[in-house]
């Protein structure tokens, strides 16, 4: 049976916990997942005294996992406490986000953007509530938007909306707002995200992949805008590269002119054909992986090894210091 003896650092209020707090940690679980827009994290201590003192919510959390050496993956905020108990004993759960949900962040805006870049509008938006760190790919400080809106939309929710409509990935990380393209396996700062392995014999406990479903799926894709001088409606067109595929979605999609159509074409066309294939593969703790990188699996049969698209990341502790990554993949890239 493979070991993983993982090492953490869980660090609350700005102190890393020692001594007999440290050892009340009983599991520590950090979730990952492209399109969300933070990270979780949650710690369980064993509270058989009842005597653990509670973390104030909204203040610092960190936490680092990894063998031998702890590496940082997940950096944010607690949200909530909460103590629960009955004749087996006492547990007290620490939920963290990787954003304060508290802070101006969820304030609501009315506000309008004309003829200005995505990275101009999100910059305008954020800086708004006090965000002052921005990490956004190089794709979406050229692209422009003729016009966007946010009514009474607080900055999550219009990200992840602006998000969607251009192909993005949006989520603050480390107090950074990072915007980075979907599916190009790049980092925003244009560097190629990490390839984890998973392979028989060596780090790879259980797998359960389906490189293609038959689910139906649009062979193209049109999305309807219109044009107020032509008094007509017109559409975009994509076609999708998903063999076997042979229905046109047909007036599912609009925007409101052809620069937002083909933005929202481009972008519908990208997640279709990245939710081709879907799985899960659990492996012993990989601190490395992370969505919208890759999973490289060998050893499960021919057809099934491959390279991935990472979609979510669930690295998972106990006390035992036994501790497994859960990586669940879409498309397969090769």
């Amino acid at each position: 049976m493979m070991r993983n003896q993982a090492q953490v650092i869980v660090s609350l209020a700005g102190a890393p916990l020692s001594g007999l707090v440290y050892g009340m940690i009983e599991s520590v679980t950090i979730s990952d997942k492209a399109g969300t827009s933070t990270d979780t994290a949650t710690i369980v201590f064993n509270d058989a005294t009842g005597m653990l003192q509670m973390p104030e919510t909204g203040s610092a959390a960190a936490v680092a996992l990894g063998k031998p050496i702890p590496a940082p993956l997940f950096s944010g905020t607690v949200e909530k406490v909460t103590s629960e108990g009955g004749r087996n004993g006492r547990r007290l759960t620490v939920t963290c986000r990787g954003v304060d949900v508290a802070s101006k962040v969820r304030e609501p805006q009315r506000r309008h953007f004309d003829d200005m870049s995505v990275e101009e509008i999100l910059k305008e938006a954020g800086g708004a509530v006090g965000v002052t760190r921005f990490l956004i790919s190089e794709k979406f400080k050229s692209m422009v938007r003729d016009y966007e809106a946010m009514d009474n939309e607080d900055l999550i929710t219009f990200g992840e909306r602006l998000a969607k409509e251009v192909g993005a990935t949006f989520k603050f990380r480390d107090d950074t707002l990072v915007f980075a393209e979907r599916g190009s396996g790049l980092s925003p700062s244009g560097q190629p995200l990490p390839v984890a392995l998973a392979a028989r014999g060596m780090n790879l406990h259980t797998w359960s992949v389906s490189p293609r479903s038959s689910r139906p799926r649009y062979k193209l894709i049109e999305v309807r805008w219109f044009d107020r001088a032509a008094a007509e409606w017109k559409k975009v067109e994509r076609e999708v590269e998903i063999e076997g595929a042979t229905t046109t979605g047909v007036g599912i999609w609009e925007a409101a002119n052809e620069q937002l159509a083909d933005q929202r074409a481009d972008a519908l066309k990208a997640e279709m054909e990245r939710d081709l294939g879907e799985g899960t593969v659990v492996t012993e703790l990989t601190p490395f992986a992370q969505p919208e990188g890759s999973l490289l699996l060998i050893g499960a049969k021919g057809g099934i090894d491959g390279l991935y698209r990472v979609d979510v990341v669930t690295h998972e502790y106990n006390r035992s210091g036994a501790s497994r990554t859960t990586i669940r993949v879409k498309e397969k890239l090769i």
